[in-house]
């Protein structure tokens, strides 16, 4: 994503996503966020604007 102006700053967006799926990371629904925030976490130790799967 190219950076965006906000005001007289310059900014750019980034993203990072963990994602689980059902059933293969879990049958319930705390099992499945404890995952995708698991993922999440990687993404972001990772270097940040990437999506990561369980």
């Amino acid at each position: 994503i190219e950076a965006q102006t906000f005001g007289r700053e310059r900014r750019r967006i980034t993203a990072s996503f963990g994602v689980s799926s059902y059933p293969e990371d879990g049958v319930y629904k705390d099992d499945l966020i404890k995952k995708a925030d698991d993922a999440l976490y990687h993404s972001k130790s990772a270097g940040k604007n990437r999506v990561t799967p369980a």
